[in-house]
């Protein structure tokens, strides 16, 4: 469980940024409007990214145990 804890408190870490970041303006350009391309935070494919990026040696020798 200290593994899905600490997963969730990236993924609030995260979520304030991407607020703060909005709230300031900073993904806007001059006219007001968002960069082409642009998408909003999506906290569970974050989720996912973090997860598969951080996971914990134990479960790479139980996946290749099967």
């Amino acid at each position: 469980m200290p593994y899905v804890q600490q997963a969730l408190e990236a993924l609030a870490v995260k979520i304030q940024q991407e607020r703060l970041q909005l709230a300031a303006g900073v993904d806007r350009e001059e006219g007001k409007y968002l960069p082409h391309g642009w998408r909003p935070f999506c906290p569970h494919r974050w989720m996912a990214e973090y997860v598969i990026a951080h996971k914990p040696q134990a479960a790479d020798a139980a996946v290749e145990g099967s």
